[in-house]
């Protein structure tokens, strides 16, 4: 039954006759492309961060905004105090002690050729749940673009210290801003400029 339903290819073709070799030649380029298209690999780019107050998940909201990254925000399972004096004297712990808090998921960025690296300065340095985060390894071969918020410390070692723990990553020029600066309509259209230029 399917034997006699089945068509040899391209007896007639708007009314001219087309052999398997004209065939051939006429899918070729479009099966070409199409293959490209499924191996080549996609160059996005994505926003990972961690907010205890608020300032840096507005600074990565702004970045999202002005490249349509995807954005991902880090949450520790066990929620940080409220209070910031409570808060620092944790964070100073942490930092000596090395600890990293267990995350309720660490952000899958495989597919993501450049990653926005974003924390607030703990003690001259990334926060706890992004030392996590960077420990994973999942930046491994990426390019890394940091960006803090901070409270007189600007950078602090956060740039040495990420060149440390990511080795086989590429840093690139980050960018710093004051607390709630970032709430400033200047500051967004900073944030803007420096992320577009900066996005693969």
């Amino acid at each position: 039954m399917f034997a006699r339903r089945a068509r040899r290819i391209g007896t007639q073709r708007g009314g001219r006759s087309v052999n398997r070799s004209d065939f051939l030649k006429a899918i070729l380029p479009i099966a070409a492309v199409s293959a490209f298209a499924e191996t080549a690999p996609a160059r996005k780019t994505a926003v990972v961060f961690y907010s205890w107050s608020g300032n840096t998940r507005e600074f990565a909201r702004a970045i999202g905004e002005a490249t349509g990254a995807d954005v991902f925000e880090l949450e520790p399972k066990t929620k940080y105090s409220d209070s910031y004096s409570v808060v620092v004297k944790q964070a100073k712990r942490e930092l000596e002690e090395q600890y990293k808090p267990p995350l309720n998921s660490i952000p899958d960025v495989s597919k993501y050729a450049a990653v926005f690296l974003g924390t607030p300065n703990w003690w001259g340095t990334m926060s706890s749940p992004v030392r996590t985060f960077v420990a994973s390894g999942a930046l491994d071969g990426k390019r890394i673009i940091p960006f803090i918020t901070h409270r007189g410390s600007r950078w602090g070692n956060f740039p040495a210290d990420l060149k440390k723990a990511c080795p086989k990553s590429e840093i690139a020029d980050g960018m710093v801003l004051w607390g709630d600066s970032v709430k400033k309509t200047s500051a967004r259209r900073d944030i803007a400029a420096w992320a577009k230029k900066s996005a693969v």
